[in-house]
């Protein structure tokens, strides 16, 4: 695959991860009010002859009160695969894990879904070019997070959010791949952003 970084630049990888994970809401029997259920990492299996049902365990967090997310429902044991189901028999908590931040998954379902998460921002220079025109920035997402792009790039470097729209109106800030509306979406894993060393805050990028 082609390197869509320009070379001009120093590039620099931005290494985000979520805080928590998403929750659900949802009426809770027990507290009688619409509660935050938050994922476990506890898988439910029942397995009958050739057909399976799993479902991923929500607590209330309020309360003991649980809620089980159908993950697959009257599935083929053979098409699951033997390592994916000892992984859901042995509650493996990177399994259980992607299917919580699955927020598509639930809301597919008609679930009300908060994944506003907050995060931080591990930057990893890999090339430094003196001098540089510009700064590329290449987004790692640990997992897919729902901020939108301006909010993450304001939070890493130190610009406004307006300010932002206004360099990427003007050229001075570039995604790859463009797409319409790119600074209001969440970001993608392996997303590049390149804005002009110019247009930076003093201390950006160091």
């Amino acid at each position: 695959m082609a390197d869509s970084r320009p070379q001009e630049c120093t590039h620099v990888v931005w290494r985000v991860t979520p805080h928590g994970t998403p929750s659900v809401r949802r009426h809770c029997t027990r507290c009688d009010a619409v509660r935050a259920f938050v994922p476990t990492t506890s898988f439910r299996v029942n397995a009958q002859q050739q057909r399976i049902d799993v479902w991923l365990i929500y607590r209330c967090g309020a309360c003991d009160e649980t809620w089980n997310r159908p993950i697959v429902e009257r599935g083929s044991v053979r098409g699951i695969g033997a390592e994916k189901l000892e992984h859901l028999h042995r509650n493996n908590p990177d399994l259980a894990l992607a299917y919580a931040f699955d927020v598509q998954g639930l809301r597919r379902r008609g679930i009300i879904v908060d994944a506003d998460l907050p995060f931080t921002i591990q930057a990893e220079p890999t090339t430094n070019r003196d001098p540089a025109s510009c700064l590329s920035i290449t987004i790692a997402l640990t997992h897919p997070i729902e901020t939108r792009l301006d909010r993450l790039l304001a939070t890493g470097l130190g610009i406004s959010r307006s300010r932002l729209g206004s360099l990427w109106k003007s050229g001075a800030l570039r995604i790859v791949p463009r797409r319409a509306n790119s600074l209001q979406r969440p970001p993608q894993d392996g997303q590049v952003v390149v804005i002009e060393i110019e247009a930076l805050p003093s201390a950006a990028g160091s």
